[in-house]
C-alpha cells in the first residue's frame, strides 16, 4: 500500500512521550546495574558535591527532564457559570478572598 508525503499507515502514531523499545531496555539495564532507580543513583551524586552551589547548580540542570516547563494558558476573561447556583457562587468568592 503506497501512502502520500507526510503519511503513514498508523495515524495515530506512538503517544508523545512513549520510550521506545530501545530506551526502555537502556534504563532495565541501568536499574540492574544499579540495584536501584537510576534517578536516585543521580540524586547520591548530586548529595555528594562538596558546596551548596555545586548540589543547586546540578539540581537546577536535572529539572527539565523532571518537571516539563508549563505552557502558558490565556484565559478569555468571562466565566461561565452555567448551572452553577448563587451559593455555590458566593462560597467560591469567599474562598478567593481569603487567598488574598
Amino acid at each position: 500500500m503506497k501512502f502520500s508525503k507526510g503519511q503513514s499507515g498508523n495515524p495515530k502514531g506512538k503517544p508523545k512521550g512513549t520510550l521506545s523499545r530501545k530506551s526502555t531496555l537502556v534504563i532495565e539495564a541501568v536499574r540492574k546495574a544499579l540495584g536501584k532507580e537510576p534517578i536516585e543513583h543521580i540524586i547520591e551524586l548530586i548529595e555528594g558535591l562538596p558546596t551548596r552551589a555545586d548540589k543547586a547548580e546540578h539540581y537546577e540542570r536535572l529539572m527539565p527532564y523532571m518537571y516539563p516547563k508549563l505552557q502558558n494558558i490565556e484565559h478569555s476573561g468571562g466565566i461561565d457559570t452555567g448551572n452553577t447556583t448563587g451559593e455555590a457562587v458566593e462560597k467560591l468568592v469567599e474562598v478567593l478572598k481569603e487567598l488574598k
